[in-house]
């Protein structure tokens, strides 16, 4: 048996430095900020909007990887470029946590999302989804992290 599965723990060597969020991407148009939920975190996204109430298009992304500058800055390009809201889903990594643990996070940032669904008198957590965010119009965009 290979021992690092053995000890439940992998040693990551093409890891990539942390990218935090930030109120205005550097050369883009496009706020981030990192929200916690439950075991797992998100990265929202909004681009700049003329509007104070603008209903845009919903984005969830599930990356293969951390909030590095690669995953960052494609997704603040694709939000400024298609005038969507994204919500970067930062799941935990086997095998520390064992799978299902990155399935379970991911489930509860979607379930923490569908909150915002502004039907009836409570309104989700967080601001930039209640005021702009339309989860009638959402979609998903997974991406695989190939180490070749």
């Amino acid at each position: 048996m290979v021992p690092c599965l053995q000890r439940r723990h992998v040693d990551r060597f093409l890891g990539s430095p942390f990218v935090p969020a930030s109120d205005y991407h550097q050369t883009l148009a496009v706020r981030s900020k990192d929200i916690a939920i439950s075991t797992a975190s998100a990265r929202l996204f909004l681009p700049k909007t003329t509007e104070p109430n603008e209903k845009l298009p919903l984005l969830i992304y599930i990356h293969g990887g951390a909030f590095s500058s690669a995953y960052h800055n494609y997704l603040s390009s694709l939000v400024e470029e298609s005038n969507v809201i994204a919500v970067s889903i930062e799941y935990r990594l086997a095998p520390e946590p064992p799978i299902p643990a990155c399935y379970e996070d991911c489930y509860a940032v979607m379930k923490w999302v569908a909150q915002h669904n502004n039907s009836g008198d409570r309104p989700g957590l967080d601001p930039w989804l209640n005021e702009h965010a339309d989860l009638g119009r959402f979609t998903w965009l997974v991406t695989v992290l190939e180490l070749t």
